[in-house]
């Protein structure tokens, strides 16, 4: 049985999110090993590398937030 229209829409949908949670369940597994084996003490370093661009980086978003 084919899909039409908007149930095939719907069914891409649901894959899409079906394979999001999957890559988000694997995250989270990785990161409960990690932390499992000692690896969290470089999790601020890690952060560090991770955003430390944009800590350092000029306020250009026209907000009033300073």
């Amino acid at each position: 049985m084919e899909r039409h229209g908007a149930d095939r829409v719907g069914h891409v949908i649901f894959v899409i999110t079906l394979l999001g949670k999957g890559v988000l369940g694997a995250i989270q597994i990785a990161a409960g090993i990690a932390i499992v084996l000692g690896l969290a003490r470089h999790l601020p370093e890690v952060a560090q590398w991770l955003v430390g661009a944009e800590l350092v980086a000029p306020h250009r978003d026209g907000s009033l937030l300073r």
